[in-house]
């Protein structure tokens, strides 16, 4: 007969693609778990955030089972309330153990880190780990006859311990480590999964924000041994374009939101295949009503009204993240001085910024100059700046707008019907660009000297909004030059031929 014990619960971590197994554990750390206690328990939803899945009932008598999701390094946790009010926390402790290796890319969640060329290595998190470890169980995860696990006792000393010497040439798959101490109590797991000829994944993406214009397609490049397939794990997976050469197959994302993550299946010829995900990690936005999530996500420039930010408007600037907890900081402004911050939960992926918290900024009395609202998003202790939106000034309509790349620096160039100025950051061009390199500016000029383009640009204002890097380096006016020659390009398709062979020169750094 089962029974709760003294701490009146029984805490299970669950395994397995479909969550349908489970092994019990003493304490939770991350993952996901099902909790059997008294049915008069209510879940406390202050501490432990909504629930996955509604309560469900169980064969110990009197009791239900509770579902919890913990995140690695996040803020919930497991937590209940008597019918007395009484709060009852399942405390957390602190991984003791993690995997090392050859870790290859993978968005995979739930199912353990992925390994190529040999299986990993346990290191151990704090001194003296291997004290009250009796035995360590490796083994192949799922249910089933037949599968292959074996136990052995860590070596005393040291951070960190091979695994046996039978694991290296097992087949590919999915397994489990599982940690007992001395009285054979079960203390801490681990999942991995393992492809022998699978070397490095690379995922070919020069930055979340596009680079010029709109997102590019994305490669993915899978560096493997001969006898390696790489094959489509669903009907979405299998509209993507596959280029195989010798060791290497190359995986071609378009530039859609519905293909930024996709699923596939890897293994060598005869041995099992492995499930991975394979995320690019790009950034979408768009305009909405607060509360209702956008049908359709953009990575063009957004053209919004004044009427959009006053005190009363509903809309809102809504930002798609690649993946829940991609990001701990996002800023959202007209310049990053002032920049605001936005919250970003935990559970989900799209953030709703409202337009009304910006009708204050001193940029929407300016109506003589384009605005632009960026977006700030702190990745790897860095900043990095998109332009998402322009709310165009009043004097006159927007022939064309496109942008351009050098490097950190990143420029819009706006058309408008005019008589040959041309502004960047609300300043003359030359005035601006007076401390930048003499060859950067030579390039610059050759491109406003050519005959159709100095005719073209006689009859227009243009101006260019350049962040990154700053104005004394070629990456500023290299990036202002691509944004103006797109722009034209865009504007008048005869200007192409002459436009693309500018495009192909290069100038020195300096």
């Amino acid at each position: 007969m089962i029974t709760l014990g003294e701490e009146n619960y029984l805490l299970f971590k669950l395994s397995g693609q479909d969550q349908k197994q489970g092994r019990r554990v003493k304490s939770p750390s991350s993952g996901s778990y099902l909790v059997v206690v008294p049915e008069s328990w209510e879940r406390d939803e202050k501490f432990s955030g909504s629930p996955p899945a509604s309560p469900e009932p169980v064969s110990v008598k009197g009791c239900q089972g509770h579902f919890f999701d913990l995140e690695k390094g996040g803020d919930k946790r497991i937590a209940f309330r008597t019918s007395e009010g009484k709060s009852i926390p399942i405390e957390s402790k602190a991984a003791r153990f993690e995997l090392v290796g050859n870790q290859l890319s993978d968005a995979s969640e739930g199912i353990g880190l992925l390994f190529g060329k040999s299986p990993p290595r346990i290191r151990a998190l704090h001194d003296r780990p291997w004290t009250d470890i009796g035995t360590i169980v490796v083994g192949e995860e799922g249910s089933g006859r037949g599968r292959w696990r074996k136990s052995f006792s860590p070596a005393p000393e040291g951070r960190e311990q091979n695994l046996p010497a039978e694991a290296a040439p097992r087949k590919d798959g999915w397994y489990f480590l599982r940690f007992y101490d001395t009285s054979d109590d079960l203390v801490e797991s681990l999942d991995f999964r393992f492809v022998s000829a699978l070397r490095e994944i690379k995922i070919l993406q020069p930055s979340p924000f596009p680079s010029e214009g709109e997102h590019e397609p994305v490669d993915v490049e899978f560096i493997h041994e001969s006898d390696c397939a790489i094959q489509p794990a669903d009907d979405l997976a299998r509209s993507i374009q596959v280029e195989s050469k010798n060791n290497k197959t190359i995986l071609t994302i378009p530039p859609e939101p519905v293909y930024d993550e996709t699923r596939w299946r890897v293994g060598s010829e005869g041995k099992p295949q492995v499930q991975i995900s394979i995320l690019v990690e790009r950034l979408w936005w768009a305009v909405g009503q607060e509360g209702t999530l956008p049908r359709e996500w953009k990575d063009e420039l957004l053209s919004l009204t004044c009427d959009d930010f006053v005190p009363t408007s509903k809309k809102a600037l809504w930002l798609r993240l690649p993946l829940r907890r991609w990001t701990d900081r996002v800023l959202v402004g007209f310049e990053q001085s002032r920049a605001r911050p936005c919250a970003v939960k935990v559970t989900g992926k799209e953030i709703s910024i409202p337009l009304r918290d910006f009708g204050d900024c001193q940029e929407m009395r300016d109506r003589d100059r384009d605005q632009f609202l960026n977006i700030w998003i702190e990745r790897d202790s860095e900043l990095v700046q998109g332009i998402v939106a322009i709310i165009p000034a009043s004097k006159g309509p927007i022939l064309c707008i496109e942008r351009g790349k050098k490097e950190k620096a990143i420029a819009t160039a706006v058309l408008r019907k005019g008589t040959g100025a041309i502004t960047v950051n609300g300043r003359p061009l030359e005035g601006y660009f007076e401390r930048a390199p003499l060859k950067a500016k030579q390039f610059l000029w050759r491109l406003l000297e050519l005959p159709h383009v100095r005719e073209a640009l006689s009859q227009m204002e243009v101006s260019i909004e350049v962040t990154g890097s700053n104005p004394s380096t070629v990456q500023q006016v290299k990036a202002s030059a691509h944004a103006l020659a797109r722009a034209l390009m865009k504007y008048d398709s005869r200007l192409r031929p002459l436009l693309r062979r500018f495009e192909g020169a290069k100038v020195k750094k300096t």
